[in-house]
């Protein structure tokens, strides 16, 4: 039986190859941090890479691909129970900019075979976007983002359908080096002390709807 590719297994497996590719440029070693859910709820983060002595270098919340033509993969987000995890993302990277710390990872990967097939050089055929460049989402619903793997464009799938810039992970290992990107975790306590999670009653189509709204108020790493 041919097993189906999950989000997991890309997590793990992509995440691998970063921390291998860093560790000629970083001392000490990264390693991976893995969320629990409660965590993830909160943040929105699936995995992070961390150095020793409280640093996380860049957190990602990985999207599997679910449908592709040629080029062109398809990401679904913003796309939980809630409908709110872009907005949780989007405002993580708001509390922690300047330095660039959050991104979604989109491996252009559509099945166990083609995944096979890509490895060990899974990066390759990953991109990166920032969630600040999509900006908030206020309508409580999910939506759709097309990468095209060679010319490198992200097309959000909205009523503008705005182009948003993607990053290789040869760009973004380069923001790493450099210290372009990464905080230490005391500092991402500290940027998140004022940030929360309300409810509001909000109207669609005429129908109300109960839905979560992510304010930058109030959401502590306990």
């Amino acid at each position: 039986m041919v097993k189906p590719l999950s989000e997991k297994t890309l997590e793990f497996n992509v995440t691998q190859e970063m921390i291998f590719s860093l560790y000629g440029h970083s001392t000490p070693k990264p390693y991976m941090y893995g969320y629990s859910m409660r965590y993830e709820k909160k943040t929105g983060f699936d995995v992070s890479l961390d150095l020793p002595g409280g640093n996380t270098i860049v957190s990602f919340q990985y999207k599997k691909a679910s449908a592709h033509d040629g080029n062109t993969f398809v990401f679904k987000f913003n796309n939980n129970s809630q409908n709110d995890q872009h907005n949780i993302l989007y405002y993580m990277a708001v509390a922690t900019r300047p330095v660039p710390t959050v991104f979604y990872a989109l491996p252009a990967l559509i099945d166990i075979n083609s995944f096979e097939a890509a490895l060990p050089n899974l990066l390759d055929r990953t991109r990166f976007v920032d969630p600040i460049h999509i900006g908030p989402i206020n309508d409580g619903l999910p939506h759709q983002c097309h990468v095209n793997i060679f010319s490198n464009v992200c097309t959000v799938q909205s009523e503008s359908h705005k182009e948003v810039p993607v990053l290789r992970w040869k760009d973004l290992m380069e923001r790493i080096k450099y210290g372009d990107a990464g905080i230490k975790v005391k500092e991402l306590k500290a940027a998140l002390s004022d940030f929360r999670i309300d409810e509001e009653r909000i109207w669609i189509s005429g129908e109300p709807r109960k839905k979560r709204f992510v304010r930058l108020t109030a959401v502590v790493l306990r």
